[in-house]
């Protein structure tokens, strides 16, 4: 490996981590570019970009997926920069924030060499110490206002603590199946620390992510032909599932009481009664919700009102949420991609980028019984498709950038690894690889 090579992998690392551990603070950190500043995340992925292009060119264009995701992805940046060439004039750097999305989408081509080189081995390792630090910074969140007091002040647009845990419940969802399918002997115990932070951070999205997870992965796992579905079998899933909860539980008992993000007790009345909002009840949370329901129809009418808008959209820049405002910062995003991207670049910049993130997903669904870490890669597409559909996740990098690049990683290793090794992966999981006459 050259030491450029070594260059690119490890700042691809930093930023997964970064992203992963300090979510939207490391998501913040700025460096002056031309007159402005600009996300060293981005930053980094160009560069990254360039530097992996003859391998990510020659992985994507030796399979059928690899050329369609290219395919769609170039589609994507085309629309994107017409819309730019019209918008930047009347809108500025706001307009090149809100394309920001397909830039970073583009990490998947940078995952796709990254695990082309580490291999399936390397990377699940990686990646069981990267959720285990990330679950243990994550129970850190009752106390999240006095670190972020104490740690450094970052912003690309306004101060911003470092220390931040936007991701907590994101990286909880999936953290959670990967601790259930490993074989370690710290693995239920990382495990019932994940409903911990679910429980802390107070996210329907989220445990509606874990639920989805496992009714999409038993449909998964019952309907699929291939023999290594052993390599995740359900009765173990749903077993060391039912004793990390029960370990949770207990650990919430005998813990002093503690507030969650909305305030309410941690535990799992709370989470009942949030869930309870989807049907009209009145509950924690329940004011997003309403606003939510309250904005998005008046997002359409806004498009509507635009000759071609439904085609074409309103454009980059616009601020689609109608003044709405946290601690001081203009919001602008209606907390939902496929309404927002719509209503930015219209079908035509829609119905590419939907077929994109299709590609991935399906792929994920079908690949997922030969892997030793499925579940955890379905609970990955469920978490995003949550975070999608109710926040603005692919508007920034510490959500979207890191969807694409762990697919990009995901796909690259499967490309390296052989067939009958697809289930074995670590070594270190709950699967049995398979015996072959």
């Amino acid at each position: 490996m050259t030491l450029h090579t070594r260059a690119w992998l490890l700042l691809t690392s930093v930023v997964l981590a970064g992203l992963i551990l300090l979510s939207w603070g490391f998501n913040n950190i700025a460096v002056p570019l031309g007159g402005a500043v600009v996300p060293l995340v981005d930053v980094i992925l160009v560069y990254a970009l360039v530097a992996s292009l003859p391998l990510w060119f020659w992985i994507a264009s030796s399979s059928p997926l690899g050329r369609r995701i290219a395919w769609l992805l170039g589609c994507v940046t085309a629309v994107a920069a017409v819309r730019l060439f019209v918008d930047i004039p009347k809108y500025g750097l706001l307009a090149g924030r809100d394309a920001l999305y397909v830039l970073e989408a583009w990490a998947v081509m940078v995952g796709l060499a990254a695990g082309r080189i580490v291999g399936e081995e390397r990377l699940c390792r990686w990646f069981g110490w990267l959720w285990r630090v990330a679950i243990l910074i994550s129970l850190l969140f009752p106390l999240r206002d006095a670190l972020a007091e104490l740690g450094p002040i970052v912003g690309v647009q306004r101060p911003t603590p470092l220390i931040q845990f936007t991701n907590a419940g994101f990286v909880a969802t999936f953290a959670l199946f990967w601790f259930l399918q490993e074989r370690r002997r710290s693995s239920l115990l990382f495990a019932a620390l994940s409903v911990v932070v679910l429980f802390m951070v107070q996210s329907r999205g989220a445990i509606l992510a874990v639920v989805l997870t496992a009714l999409v992965g038993s449909i998964v796992h019952l309907t699929s032909s291939s023999r290594l579905t052993r390599a995740w079998p359900r009765h173990q899933i749903v077993r060391r599932a039912a004793i990390a909860l029960a370990f949770a539980l207990i650990a919430l008992v005998l813990l002093p009481p503690i507030a969650g993000r909305l305030g309410e007790p941690v535990g799992p009345q709370s989470i009942i009664a949030q869930l309870g909002t989807l049907t009209g009840a009145d509950g924690p949370g329940d004011g997003s919700l309403r606003h939510r329901s309250e904005a998005w129809p008046k997002v359409a009418q806004q498009v509507f009102e635009v000759p071609g808008g439904w085609l074409l959209g309103v454009g980059y820049g616009p601020d689609l949420f109608f003044g709405f405002e946290v601690d001081g910062a203009d919001v602008r995003k209606p907390h939902n991609d496929v309404l927002e991207i719509w209503a930015r670049t219209g079908l035509i910049g829609l119905l590419p980028w939907l077929a994109l993130l299709a590609s991935l997903g399906i792929w994920a669904l079908r690949i997922a019984p030969r892997l030793s870490y499925g579940w955890w890669l379905i609970a990955l597409q469920m978490a995003m498709l949550m975070a999608a559909l109710t926040q603005p996740a692919f508007a920034f990098a510490y959500r979207g950038l890191v969807y694409m690049l762990l697919m990009g990683l995901v796909l690259g290793a499967h490309a390296k690894s052989k067939p009958h090794v697809q289930e074995k992966a670590s070594g270190k999981m709950l699967a049995h690889r398979p015996q072959h006459a």
